[in-house]
């Protein structure tokens, strides 16, 4: 089975690919990456206090009635 990634941590993949050279992007690209992963780090981190739950976490008993 495949794992489900955040999009922040496909980002991320995506940003190492970069830096190691395996992906050939221009400077403006990189910090274009870069901005979105702190966007989405960020908007990951509202959606999990607000939902009071981590990303793909089932929700709890209590929760689902």
């Amino acid at each position: 089975m495949k794992t489900k990634l955040k999009p922040s941590e496909k980002k991320s993949n995506f940003i190492d690919e970069i830096v190691s050279g395996r992906e050939d992007i221009s400077l403006q690209d990189l910090l274009r990456a870069a901005a979105e992963h702190i966007m989405q780090k960020g908007l990951e981190g509202e959606v999990t206090d607000y939902l009071g739950r981590d990303h793909y976490e089932p929700l709890s008993d209590k929760e689902g009635q």
